[in-house]
């Protein structure tokens, strides 16, 4: 069934991928960009290259839904149903990160004093794991967030991904992750294990070969699945989700999306106003031992503020998903990178970390040489000892100084003239373009898309190494891969897709959530 509703995708199309006069005009004549209470201007507070070549722009003003630019205005998502993602020779990495900034801005706007990303019926936050159980639960009242390998309910996960290891910002705040998914994402997921897992799960126990290996392969292949990329597939969600009792409020201009945020103590930033902030209940820690360990002693409500979002979502034909991240300008700065100038001159912008209270280096720091983690979270699959967050490599549990290592995800110490350099230049570029037409008050301001990674024809690769990967090869959020931007431990996934990649045959393997996810309840 078709939602009638949904968006024209000629005038998407025509809208998204032309930069309206009015800004383009403002950015060519050299008139002042939008400037922001202090006196700094958006694209100079997030310390980018003004004189940035032009490679990727936005018109952002029909984004919003009043179809005026406005702070904190409510945005409709990127129509991922665009044809030009599944126009394989024509499609640039432009319209891949042009999508993944509309999806933030949409994502993070407010709602009823809410924001989109954890308001239902739209999305969903995660529960908690239990014995590798997952249930998706309503976005109402304090975030619920989840902890790694634990039973306690409303806790947040601590660990990174990989090895359990924990950040800690310059101002002591721990750094809690947040698992969010759409209504699309979790009403497929209910479909899939309603029905083709089931039937899938009775023809191997009825399965009458003498060779084991013959059932468990006719068992993978008859369970294949991707989720929703095209039309007709989005279509049979929709149907599914009328008949399963649930009402059909999500938006279909956005398919299925996973989400993961970061966050600090809002207490500990200088100025909170600059942040997206939620409410959220979170584990609390003695902390009475610097060695350690840290051991729970209870659970407290506090004020988060957000410092990484990565935005996880398939486009048209493309059941791999994008993967694009967003962080805080103040989080950490740069290293050193190369970008082309408006003029055509290859520019370098040095790594500086003056005049500025990061949240991740001091003010005024070195560039740190090695990034290696000093904590970790501890805790059993049943929850029988208390959370806990232990020393690493004998040191004292504490700050640890971060810096972007590849900057727009791309190799740092590229040359002029490269294929990164261009990735830089294009990412600096639709950063420029968004945050110089945004309100000078607009929260969203303060955040920018280092990067974002998929594949050139939608192949699922096996790994970050996958030669059909497009975009930000050595993508990373500095707030979630913290300790996997150097190979310094002896594995280096390179990107989102070194974990997330996949040699199955079925393409939801790229979710690490999916497999726990249980069915959502049927209401009729």
């Amino acid at each position: 069934m078709i939602n009638k509703k949904r968006i024209s995708h000629t005038n998407h199309v025509s809208g998204t991928r032309k930069l309206g006069m009015s800004a383009l005009g403002a950015l060519m004549l050299g008139l002042p960009y939008v400037v922001a209470a202090d006196g700094r201007n958006l694209v100079d507070n997030a310390r980018l290259p003004s004189d940035v070549k032009l490679t990727c722009t936005a018109d952002i003003k029909p984004w919003f839904l009043s179809g005026a630019v406005s702070a904190s205005g409510k945005v409709n998502p990127a129509d991922s149903l665009d044809p030009i993602f599944a126009n394989f020779k024509d499609n640039s990495l432009c319209d891949f990160y042009r999508w993944g900034a509309q999806m933030f801005l949409w994502l993070t706007s407010e709602v009823e004093g809410r924001h989109v990303f954890n308001t239902s019926p739209t999305f969903y936050n995660l529960s908690v794991e239990s014995h590798k159980n997952r249930e998706f639960l309503q976005g109402r009242g304090p975030m619920v967030l989840t902890t790694r390998k634990s039973k306690v309910d409303a806790e947040i996960e601590l660990g990174q991904a990989g090895n359990n290891d924990v950040l800690i910002s310059q101002q002591q705040s721990l750094v809690y992750y947040g698992l969010h998914a759409n209504d699309v994402f979790a009403l497929f997921t209910t479909k899939y294990k309603n029905t083709q897992l089931k039937q899938c799960q009775q023809k191997y126990q009825q399965c009458a070969s003498e060779i084991v290996g013959e059932c468990k392969k006719a068992f993978n292949a008859c369970k294949s699945a991707e989720f929703p990329n095209t039309q007709s597939q989005l279509d049979e969600v929709e149907s599914f989700a009328m008949a399963y009792g649930y009402p059909i409020e999500y938006d279909q201009n956005a398919l299925a999306m996973e989400l993961k945020t970061s966050w600090v103590d809002a207490e500990t930033v200088k100025d909170p106003s600059r942040y997206i902030l939620s409410q959220a209940v979170v584990p609390v820690f003695d902390r009475s031992a610097s060695q350690g360990p840290w051991i729970k002693k209870g659970n407290e409500e506090k004020t988060l503020a957000m410092v990484g979002m990565h935005v996880v979502g398939t486009v048209n034909s493309h059941p791999e998903m994008v993967w694009s991240t967003f962080e805080h300008v103040d989080n950490m700065p740069d290293n050193t990178y190369v970008y082309q100038s408006s003029s055509g001159d290859f520019k370098t912008l040095k790594f500086d970390s003056d005049n500025r209270d990061w949240t991740f280096l001091p003010n005024g720091a070195r560039k740190p040489n090695n990034i290696v983690a000093n904590a970790q979270v501890q805790t059993s699959e049943g929850g029988t000892i208390p959370l806990q967050i232990t020393n690493q490599n004998n040191c004292a549990i504490g700050a640890t100084n971060v810096v972007r290592v590849d900057p727009w995800g791309n190799q740092h110490g590229s040359k002029a003239g490269s294929d990164e350099v261009k990735n830089n230049t294009d990412l600096a570029s639709i950063n420029v373009s968004v945050l110089s037409q945004l309100a000078s008050n607009d929260v969203r301001g303060n955040y920018i898309q280092t990067g974002g990674i998929w594949t050139a024809e939608g192949q699922i690769p096996a790994g970050g190494t996958d030669n059909s990967l497009r975009g930000s090869l050595n993508l990373a959020n500095t707030t979630m891969e913290t300790f996997y931007q150097l190979p310094n431990l002896g594995f280096n996934p390179k990107n989102c897709f070194g974990c997330h990649g996949s040699t199955s045959q079925d393409a939801t393997g790229v979710s690490h959530i999916f497999d726990a996810m249980q069915p959502l309840p049927k209401l009729k």
